[in-house]
């Protein structure tokens, strides 16, 4: 996983939803009714992201893609920390 390869972007467009970097589904009943307090989601549910989608696709993409890329730099972030 990594900035470059666009993982994050990518991984959105086929319905995955990133949790401490690991992709799931965002109907996975482990993080379906999970809120997220990220700086986009801002206590949305995954449920939430599918139900946007269904009437503004754009919209619910656009939050999906920026949830992805702030939680894989939140990854990066405590991945470095653990080296030092």
């Amino acid at each position: 996983m990594s900035y470059s390869n666009l993982s994050w972007f990518l991984d959105a467009k086929h319905g995955l939803y990133f949790r401490n970097g690991i992709p799931l589904m965002l109907n996975d009943s482990e993080v379906r009714f999970e809120e997220c307090n990220c700086e986009v989601c801002k206590g949305m549910m995954p449920q939430e992201i599918i139900d946007l989608m269904f009437n503004h696709k754009e919209a619910g993409f656009r939050i999906l893609v920026l949830h992805n890329l702030l939680d894989m730099q939140r990854t990066f972030q405590k991945e470095r920390l653990k080296r030092k």
